[in-house]
């Protein structure tokens, strides 16, 4: 969106270091539409990212009669797929000073009645970059950005499978299944607070809520959480599923049984930067070791954690007993982009 009054489209990123030419009162690091950089040298786009032209989708597949009897068949497919942006991902960029106001007030000297005492109270706000007195940025504020090294996230599914025919009315399928999810979106704070330990000479904390901006690790009391839109996301779903089908004139009988795992880096697209905050003790690396890689990692945002297994889709399963007793058939009825485009799950 463009208004008359602020002349450029209302959307902006971070880069570390970087003046801004565009708006030049802004901190350093604040970069806005038509900004110059290393990997923009005419200007940032609108989109802050650049077009991914490495987006080529190959699918193939192949059905071989083995015996050549018409009984058993082999058959196996291979594709490699993208994934839709996630819509409110890509519109936290649009949330950057002077556009939006985004700042946290941790323990206001002046408590509630004068939360400002201090600081800059920007309120009233109203936004017009034609007038060059008026302040436009309150500090310390948050930011929102993509990674200069975004690309949009690829997809494998494959499949191989055995298919065989016994006395004419029996049927057996036994098949790998399996996606690999990588470069997907995710949401990580790379301005977070780091933990002093100890207590100064008055005897308090050196690590308190009120000191937590000046402990900022990259740009500390300029700048507070900087929430970088990233492709460092990943899952796998591996799985080995057998069926059996009998036909007897009226009667079909069919038994189905899915051994999966799935893992990966978080159950849905991590859009304000908190899933990987919460520098929890992971209980399946072992003590000792915990501890020697918490000795070695200054940022507790790290992806050092292992990843877990995939959350069970519940509602999924409901609906399956649902028609299970209803006597319908319990196969999802979705759109091949949609099967395609999603994360990998296990039901």
């Amino acid at each position: 969106m463009e208004r008359s009054n602020v002349g450029i489209p209302q959307n902006a990123t971070f880069r570390y270091g970087v003046q801004s030419a565009v708006i030049p009162s802004a901190p350093a690091g604040l970069l806005f539409v038509g900004d110059k950089t290393a990997d923009f040298p005419n200007g940032l786009p609108s989109t802050m990212v650049k077009l991914d032209k490495t987006q080529i989708q190959p699918r193939f597949g192949f059905a071989w009669d083995v015996f050549g009897d018409g009984k058993t068949s082999l058959r196996s497919s291979y594709g490699l797929y993208s994934n839709a942006h996630f819509g409110d991902m890509g519109a936290q960029s649009f949330q950057n000073q002077p556009f939006v106001l985004g700042q946290t007030l941790f323990r206001p000297a002046g408590g509630f009645s004068d939360p400002w005492r201090g600081l800059s109270n920007p309120f009233p706000h109203s936004l017009d970059l034609t007038g060059s007195s008026k302040q436009l940025f309150f500090l310390p504020g948050e930011v929102f950005g993509w990674d200069p090294n975004f690309v949009m996230p690829r997809i494998q599914a494959m499949t191989l499978g055995v298919q065989r025919e016994l006395f004419g009315r029996l049927a057996l399928d036994a098949a790998y299944v399996g996606k690999l999810s990588r470069h997907l979106e995710d949401t990580i704070n790379v301005n977070q607070a780091t933990y002093i330990p100890g207590t100064g000479e008055n005897g308090q904390p050196l690590s308190t809520l009120q000191n937590i901006d000046a402990r900022r690790r990259l740009v500390p009391n300029v700048f507070q959480k900087i929430n970088m839109i990233q492709s460092t996301g990943n899952a796998s779903y591996h799985s080995f599923q057998f069926s059996g089908k009998f036909r007897a004139r009226d009667l079909t009988l069919l038994a189905a049984y899915t051994w999966s795992r799935s893992i990966d880096t978080g159950q849905s697209p991590n859009v304000q930067g908190v899933v990987h905050q919460d520098n929890l003790n992971y209980d399946n690396f072992g003590c000792s070791q915990q501890r020697n890689l918490a000795a070695q990692i200054a940022n507790p945002a790290d992806l050092i954690g292992p990843r877990s297994m995939t959350a069970s889709d519940t509602e999924r399963r409901m609906t399956v007993m649902d028609k299970y007793q209803k006597g319908e058939s319990s196969a999802a009825q979705r759109p091949p982009e949609q099967i395609v485009g999603t994360r990998s799950g296990q039901f």
